[in-house]
């Protein structure tokens, strides 16, 4: 009887260490530089610390921890996302590097919603193109969309001229339109 209590006792207690081993070593492996540091190294502590009364920023509710605050989790939950299609465009995908930038933009860092654009643009692709052509219009760069549209880049002179209409410039605004033919 003492040996089954102690085989099962010693199971039980290796099942329950089992799944801390597991979160362990998940944790180390996305706190690490190779995993781009998306964990804090200490996370227990960081945890722990934030259910403190003075902090009050986490609650724990069952074996669930949450943030308490609506601003911490969107914040993370876009940061992640953000350095997902980051990874994603990096690799070449072109509609995650469209809707990196979109999400750039939408975060008001439209000099890098431009960079993203403009290498899945200047690549070939069309769509991304014409994004990166509406962009530098927001931004107000006279000078690249010209540049674009003498090249023969569609979705820049209709840009252009829109920008130079905005801005009533009507004696330039005739010269794109009639030099590129769109």
């Amino acid at each position: 009887m003492v040996a089954a209590t102690g085989f099962f006792g010693l199971g039980a207690f290796i099942g329950v260490e089992r799944n801390w081993l597991r979160f362990r070593i998940t944790q180390l492996a996305l706190s690490t530089r190779a995993a781009g540091s998306m964990l804090p190294r200490r996370l227990v502590a960081l945890l722990t610390e934030g259910t403190r009364p003075e902090r009050n920023t986490i609650r724990v509710n069952g074996t669930a921890w949450q943030f308490r605050h609506a601003n911490i989790q969107d914040h993370l939950s876009t940061a992640a996302h953000t350095n997902l299609l980051r990874r994603r465009a990096d690799a070449g995908d072109g509609p995650a590097a469209r809707q990196l930038a979109g999400l750039l933009r939408e975060q008001g860092n439209l000099d890098e919603a431009i960079a993203v654009v403009r290498r899945r643009a200047d690549a070939g692709d069309v769509s991304a193109a014409g994004q990166l052509a509406e962009l530098l219009r927001e931004q107000g760069n006279l000078d690249e969309l010209r540049r674009r549209a003498d090249a023969g880049d569609g979705p820049a002179a209709w840009q252009l001229a829109w920008l130079l209409r905005e801005q009533g410039n009507l004696d330039e605004l005739r010269r794109p339109l009639t030099s590129t033919n769109r």
